[in-house]
């Protein structure tokens, strides 16, 4: 027999009627003896306080009771009104910290300002390349391998890496 089951046994059968299995564990398992022990005594606590007299109430003490429900029901109110207050910080808090986000995203950054660039300024660059391509004072050993558009050397060129 295992200990939980010996010792759940002694706990629903009162007194000395225990079955056999039960007393034969109880003799080779010494914790579950112990604990045998220490519900006896608790048991015969239980009824000796349940042969003790229940003392007569005192003059006032309805009403010292019924004004101590009424404090504890009270007091019960204040927090449930402090657990209220605290949500609505809560949420207005929340609320103006997504605001506050959603504005500094919708706003533009502090820097300069850009404009993307136009077409007119893509074809005068072209224009540009293309002119200076011919140019014995512009060219070198590497302007040959850029053509008008690309930003760098083509497959198989032999330009230098910079």
């Amino acid at each position: 027999m295992r200990c939980d089951e010996a010792r759940e046994s002694v706990e629903e059968l009162r007194g000395d009627a225990l079955p056999a299995p039960i007393r034969e564990h109880l003799v080779t398992c010494a914790a579950c003896a112990a604990y045998a022990r220490e519900w006896r005594l608790v048991e015969a606590g239980l009824r000796a306080l349940a042969r003790e007299p229940v003392p007569a109430a005192s003059l006032g003490f309805a009403a010292r009771v019924v004004r101590r429900l009424e404090g504890l029901a009270e007091a019960g109110r204040k927090s449930e009104e402090l657990w209220e207050r605290a949500g609505r910080r809560f949420v207005y808090a929340t609320l103006l910290l997504a605001l506050t986000t959603l504005l500094v995203l919708l706003l533009p950054s502090s820097g300069p300002l850009r404009a993307p660039p136009t077409t007119e300024a893509y074809f005068a660059g072209l224009e540009v390349a293309a002119a200076t391509a011919n140019d014995p004072l512009f060219a070198d050993e590497a302007s040959s391998d850029f053509a008008p558009g690309r930003s760098g050397p083509t497959e198989g060129s032999s330009a230098k890496p910079r």
